[in-house]
């Protein structure tokens, strides 16, 4: 598993600027294209992040169990 361990790790992961805070970013994620690395299949970030979900058709892992978004999340 590839661990992100910060938000200017994850900018660089994303190709996107540096970040203007060290502890803070806000991302648009819709216009995002990862490569093709074999990190985005399984990746832990080492920070918090509130992300806004809409139409996910995924499911996410999360400790032991998966969860699906098919009413939304935050």
């Amino acid at each position: 598993m590839h661990r992100i361990n910060s938000i200017s790790e994850f900018h660089r992961q994303l190709s996107l600027p540096a970040p203007l805070h060290p502890l803070v970013s806000v991302i648009d994620v819709a216009g995002i294209k990862p490569d093709e690395s074999d990190i985005w299949e399984q990746f832990c970030v080492n920070f918090y992040s509130i992300s806004l979900k809409k139409d996910v058709t995924a499911t996410l892992k999360y400790g032991q169990h998966y969860y699906d978004f098919d009413k939304g999340t935050m």
